[in-house]
């Protein structure tokens, strides 16, 4: 009864607490299959040892495929279930992937930002391999007299060529990080 409650509970609501229940339902209709494959063929079962109980024969033919169907349908639904438990987890690892990328990059010039900088940099201090490590920085002026005068978009098409061109100066001697 506890198992009946629980399927249709996981059947009425799809996301419990911002949660999916697919994983929960595959198992539960799975599970319920092989129990009720289990209930039948345990009356085909005592229906056909019964003497006094007079059953045609085909229900012993039957009686012979009622458990292993049911095990076939069990096993399909943890297919089922095994394959969504795949793809949630590829999902989060993806999302997660996105959000750190994210979290380290500047949006308009594909520079590693600020954050990303602190975070290498303090990397750096707590290495103490005596390696040795050099910080440029520049700055680029005049870019507030271009957005007055230009545009915005002029000033953002200037940013991004000059992070491109910086980024392929840095390959392979360092990292170049946008903090302004």
């Amino acid at each position: 009864l506890h198992l009946i409650i629980m399927m249709i509970r996981c059947n009425r609501k799809e996301k419990v607490c911002g949660e999916d229940n697919t994983h929960r339902r595959m198992f539960f209709w799975g599970l319920s299959c092989l129990i009720a494959s289990g209930f039948l063929a345990m009356l085909c079962y005592n229906l056909c040892y019964y003497p006094e109980i007079s059953v045609p024969l085909r229900l012993w033919d039957i009686y012979s495929y009622i458990l292993p169907f049911g095990m076939c349908l069990m096993s399909v639904f943890l297919v089922i279930d095994f394959s969504h438990a795949v793809r949630v987890i590829l999902q989060n690892n993806y999302r997660n992937q996105t959000l750190d990328y994210l979290a380290h990059t500047d949006a308009l010039t594909c520079l590693f930002n600020r954050r990303s900088f602190e975070e290498d940099l303090e990397a750096l201090r707590v290495q103490k391999k005596g390696y040795c490590f050099g910080i440029v920085s520049i700055d680029l002026n005049g870019l507030k007299a271009i957005n007055d005068q230009l545009g915005h978009e002029v000033g953002d098409d200037m940013l991004k060529s000059f992070a491109a061109a910086f980024q392929k100066a840095c390959a392979g001697a360092g990292k170049p990080y946008r903090i302004g």
